[in-house]
């Protein structure tokens, strides 16, 4: 082998045991807490309502200028209930338009009622405000 494809050799062996090793250490108690992955609801959320309601969406600029910055983003506000949720989405309210059930399904809708008060309810049932005893 010429040196050149020696030294290129060494190189691939040398990344491939530090990839080995890296692969082998647990991650750190701190790491693995920092970041927790979107549930299947808040995903939900994020696509069929995060084009207005994320960080400076349409939705949420009116809300800031309406109920002040601390209450505009939805998912992060705690005092919404399943039935003011449901009643928006189907009806619109200012400048957003009602949702049809095309747009975001009954299914749906329970699931992002959901992911915004903490509480499921099946189909059928009636909503409850944030923070009820289940």
């Amino acid at each position: 082998m010429t040196g050149y494809r020696v030294r290129a050799v060494a190189v691939l062996v040398a990344l491939s045991g530090a990839a080995g090793i890296a692969l082998a250490k647990k991650p750190s108690p701190k790491a693995s807490n920092a970041v927790r992955a979107p549930s299947e609801d808040e995903r939900l959320f994020a696509t069929r309502c995060g084009i207005c309601h994320s960080e400076m969406g349409p939705g949420t600029l009116v809300l800031a200028a309406r109920l002040g910055k601390e209450r505009a983003l939805l998912a992060q506000r705690h005092d919404l209930d399943a039935e003011r949720i449901a009643y928006v989405v189907r009806n619109g309210i200012g400048g957003m338009p009602p949702q049809t059930r095309v747009d975001v399904s009954d299914a749906e809708l329970l699931r992002i009622e959901a992911c915004l008060t903490g509480a499921a309810r099946k189909p059928g049932e009636a909503p409850r405000a944030h923070g009820d005893a289940e």
